[in-house]
């Protein structure tokens, strides 16, 4: 959802904050047009772009809030999205450390991106401040990278994805919003 939101912000420059809850548990072995995976079981691109496409989503955060420590896995299938999703585009994979200009270009344009990379708790610095991960790594992580500062601006874009921080294969993405809110 924070590739959709930031690729909103930048099309439109209105903040608007989308349901996770309500992907995720509609994206559930719960529903009747759900994936194979529980509602707190994790997720991947291409479940989040059939919620979308389809016309599941986005809905309000307000309409089904993410709530912590526990979520709920119940979602109303009444909720109305707020924009139709026309458009989808997945990065193809990086062919190496080096190759960041696609990656790059795209948030410039777009705002935001959301990659996955191995994660290896070992391999953060004693203060969890930076991240290094040699060759190598066990846990697939998915975050969104974004070039909006926390005001809603776009900042001066200087370096992105240094070459030492290895983010592996897997189809990257970013989200185009087409037409109105409905």
């Amino acid at each position: 959802m924070g590739s959709l939101e930031s690729t909103y912000l930048t099309d439109t420059g209105t903040a608007e904050n989308f349901s996770e809850n309500n992907m995720k548990n509609l994206c559930s072995n719960l529903y009747p047009d759900g994936f194979d995976y529980g509602p707190c079981d994790g997720g991947n691109a291409q479940m989040s772009a059939a919620y979308l496409t389809r016309g599941n989503g986005p809905v309000q955060e307000t309409d089904d809030p993410y709530l912590l420590p526990m979520p709920s896995t119940i979602s109303s299938i009444n909720l109305t999205p707020v924009l139709d999703v026309d458009e989808i585009t997945f990065l193809p994979p990086r062919t190496g450390p080096l190759d960041n200009s696609l990656y790059k270009q795209t948030l410039m344009d777009e705002g935001a991106i959301q990659i996955w990379f191995q994660i290896n708790i070992s391999c953060f610095t004693d203060n969890d401040t930076t991240y290094y991960l040699p060759d190598g790594g066990t846990i697939p992580l998915r975050v969104t990278i974004s070039s909006h500062s926390s005001d809603g601006t776009m900042p001066s874009l200087k370096r992105i994805l240094p070459s030492r921080h290895r983010v592996t294969g897997g189809p990257s993405f970013s989200k185009t919003v087409g037409g109105a809110p409905v």
